[in-house]
């Protein structure tokens, strides 16, 4: 695209300066150290303007304004807005009523006495709704000046717009899905609260006073997902394959049959006391597996070797 260029004045030739600085002089020579042309509109600089201004502000200092210290008292003529008019309003609105607490009255007295004037307003709603009239207060006292009635056609109005059977059937439905969905979002709430529970606080056994407990209960039911993690003791080991099995110590010897007959005829023998055949047997058993230990560790300390 074609860049547009703005023709500009130029500058032809080297030009005397003093001749340029005598035109510009004789274009204002008639503006500057002339005396006014009109004594009655002269023009005053922005800088004296200002000192004027401030030296008056000096002689005549402006009161201080005083602000009015609150009482303290609650007062509700401040919060009140002007009249209004929307569309569709057939009459005007009642007016607020404005509460003022008196000096010394009780905080507690005043909020009554609002209450007092709400039930009256509510009340006088209720009536006027009943029997279709207007009840007209002054403005400044309060007080009732007229109950007048309602024209013909502001009563059809209002008897228009009260809702019908069938409207508040629709609005019963609704409020009661309302209420069901309430409902459900509760119940949903409080299953989800126990769940970030703990599970073991909602299990509390009431001790009664005195009573005592000697070992922890005992469970006689697994639960369905307990997991079986063997016990100490019931894991497989290198050497228990190595070790004669249940069946094989069932198989006693008639020799250590006859020697424990013999030590039951004779009479209980003492706790830690073993018979010769049954010292003999252990011994051996110990044997087998000292050596069978000694030959794991060997062939272990071989493959070291190797590796």
């Amino acid at each position: 695209m074609r860049k547009r260029k703005i023709p500009v004045r130029k500058h032809r030739g080297v030009k005397d300066p003093e001749k340029q600085a005598e035109a510009r002089f004789s274009l204002i020579k008639d503006k500057i150290n002339n005396p006014p042309t009109d004594e009655d509109n002269v023009f005053i600089p922005r800088k004296l303007r200002e000192l004027k201004e401030s030296i008056e502000r000096l002689k005549n200092p402006k009161p201080k304004q005083i602000k009015k210290q609150s009482d303290g008292l609650i007062d509700t003529s401040i919060f009140t807005k002007k009249e209004f008019h929307l569309p569709g309003m057939r009459r005007k609105e009642k007016p607020v009523p404005i509460f003022k607490q008196m000096p010394g009255e009780n905080p507690k007295d005043f909020l009554s006495r609002i209450n007092r004037k709400c039930q009256e307003v509510i009340h006088e709603t209720k009536f006027e709704e009943k029997f279709d009239v207007e009840v007209q207060r002054n403005k400044e006292t309060g007080n009732i000046e007229a109950v007048k009635a309602l024209s013909h056609d502001e009563t059809n109005y209002l008897k228009n717009i009260t809702p019908s059977k069938k409207t508040k059937k629709v609005e019963a439905k609704i409020a009661e899905k309302k209420k069901k969905r309430l409902q459900k979002f509760k119940e949903k709430k409080q299953a989800k609260k126990y769940r970030e529970v703990d599970e073991f606080t909602r299990y509390k056994d009431e001790v009664q006073f005195g009573e005592m407990v000697h070992e922890p209960p005992k469970l006689s039911v697994l639960p369905r997902r307990a997991e079986m993690v063997n016990m100490p003791g019931k894991r497989d080991l290198l050497l228990k394959g190595m070790l004669p099995s249940a069946e094989e110590r069932k198989k006693v010897s008639v020799f250590d049959m006859k020697v424990k007959s013999d030590i039951e005829k004779v009479g209980k023998k003492k706790k830690n006391e073993k018979s010769p055949a049954e010292q003999r047997r252990l011994e051996k058993q110990r044997l087998v597996a000292v050596q069978a230990y000694r030959d794991l560790k060997a062939r272990n300390q071989a493959k070291n070797k190797v590796a």
